[in-house]
């Protein structure tokens, strides 16, 4: 392909890739000389769509400081580029502008905070992706300080860059975008300030030498796959603040020991988008620098969230409040090491694949207010000897692998006296070969205190005017055994008052 101005072919527009004869061609002529180390003239303000694509014989690119914009596809497949010179008065690089330039191993660069202001459409409209390493002023950037005229690290700002093995940002900075650093694998620590308050998608995906890393208790929302790959991480530290955590954020972190909370509470309330979003999907938890294993949930919690301890093997016991109405989906999934779990009276719903896999799960008491148990909800827990309900409607199973067939053969169904054939005509329950009567009259000690007098009538008599049971044991309180309380109960209660037994 044989030119005779460089400044004119950059003004050409392209309408597609194939407009260009150089995606054919693979070799630009200059007067007949043979164009390897390119420089674009000073007064081109943008390098077009296409304007390069497919050339083969470039080497070497540099780029001009009245350059502000680098278009599509600007150099993509010029396969033999090995550096290239991007000024301070570029602010934007379209769609794979350097995609499959597989031989690039500089990019050169005069001013960090001119390069942070760089917008980029994708991923690979980045030359790091490819080049790995990125040099100021003829200096390899290792230990990256961001400026503090900085206020946002752009989407894949510093994606790809390899040579990076520290990152300083600013108090200034208050995001961290998608890709900003993402497959920086030699990157071993990041100091994220506590102006940040979100953390994009993939932003530290792949960064494979991480070990740790401490959120600031601004951060708000973490991004899908924000920290996915990174397999040498250790400890993570989530604070308060976070409320959202997306799809498999920290997917294949695969040496990750500890998650560090300080409120219980708080992490109760975020939102886990799937099983990989938690990092207890490989690590176990710590409250205040101590290994949870007995979990009391706070009473201000209204519903276990869906993911919200999964994975957790660190847990042995579970205490859930009667403020509880509902348990998401996957919330405990694989915590294997959990080996029983009573589901208070307040609980109405039990989501999908809630207790899968709890592999040392031996016995559950399922409070009388359960109406729906989700697919799986107890499947693969297959040390289960005792399932108890409380309730004497049998809640409805979403299917038979709600639980396993080892608990259908082998655990023992217990169910209130007289209700045994109730369950044992319902859908799925029926599959349970050995179900057992028990006997679920409430002992009249509504209060707790350890004895049974005229101030258990009266909390009794206050529950059923009020409508809220927190105060009371409900279980000791539902003397008829019909799983719900009544006046019918105040009535038992006080005959056995009077009867002194």
């Amino acid at each position: 392909m044989n030119i005779t101005d460089i400044a004119t072919w950059c003004n050409i527009t392209f309408s597609s890739v194939y407009s260009n004869p150089l995606s054919y061609a693979r070799h630009l002529y200059l007067n007949d000389v043979e164009v390897t180390d390119l420089v674009i003239p000073n007064y081109i303000t943008a390098i077009k769509n296409y304007a390069f694509y497919g050339c083969t014989s470039l080497t070497s690119i540099s780029i001009p400081n009245s350059v502000t914009s680098i278009g599509d596809w600007a150099f993509s497949e010029c396969s033999s580029l090995t550096s290239v010179t991007i000024p301070n008065s570029v602010t934007y690089i379209g769609n794979d502008a350097f995609s499959y330039c597989s031989n690039l191993t500089s990019v050169n660069i005069t001013d960090i905070a001119a390069w942070c202001n760089i917008t980029f459409s994708s991923v690979y409209s980045n030359p790091l992706n490819y080049a790995k390493h990125l040099y100021l002023n003829d200096v390899e950037v290792t230990d990256l300080v961001i400026p503090s005229s900085i206020t946002a690290i752009k989407n894949s700002v510093f994606s790809g860059c390899t040579s990076l093995t520290s990152v300083t940002i600013p108090n200034s900075v208050t995001s961290i975008g998608d890709y900003a650093f993402n497959g920086c694998s030699s990157l071993t620590s990041v100091t994220i300030p506590n102006s940040v308050t979100s953390i994009g998608n993939d932003a530290f995906e792949g960064c494979s030498s991480l070990t740790s890393v401490t959120i600031p208790n601004s951060v708000i929302s973490i991004g899908d796959y924000a920290f996915s790959g990174c397999r040498n991480l250790t400890s993570v530290t989530i604070p308060n603040s976070v409320a959202t955590i997306g799809s498999r954020a920290f997917n294949a972190c695969s040496s990750l020991a500890s998650v560090r909370i300080t409120d219980i509470a708080a992490w109760c309330n975020i939102e886990f988008y799937d099983f990989y979003s938690n990092p207890l999907s490989f690590a176990h938890l710590y409250l205040n620098d101590v290994e949870v294993t007995d979990l009391v949930i706070p009473s201000s919690i209204t519903a276990i969230k869906n993911y919200a301890f999964s994975g957790c093997s660190s847990l042995t016991s579970v205490t859930i409040p009667n403020s509880i109405t509902s348990i998401g989906e996957a919330a405990f999934w694989e915590c294997t090491s959990l080996t029983s779990i009573d589901i208070p009276n307040s609980v109405t719903s039990i989501g999908d694949l809630s207790f899968t896999n709890c592999a040392s799960l031996t016995s559950v008491t399922i409070g009388n207010s359960i109406t729906s148990i989700g697919n799986y909800a107890f499947n693969d827990c297959r040390a289960l000897q005792t399932v108890k309900l409380v309730g004497t409607e049998p809640p409805a199973m979403a299917s038979i692998y709600c639980f396993s067939t080892e608990t259908y053969n082998n655990a023992t169904l217990l169910v209130p006296r007289n209700f045994e054939a109730t369950y044992a005509a319902a859908d799925y329950w029926s599959k349970f070969a050995h179900i057992e009567g028990w006997d679920n009259i409430g002992s009249g000690d509504v209060n707790g205190d350890g004895a049974i007098n005229i101030t258990d009538v009266t909390s009794l008599i206050g529950v059923l005017l009020s409508g809220n049971v927190d105060a009371i044991i409900v279980e000791d309180a539902d003397l008829n055994a019909n799983g719900r309380l009544d006046i019918n109960d105040v009535t038992a209660l006080i005959n056995l008052l009077l009867r002194g037994n």
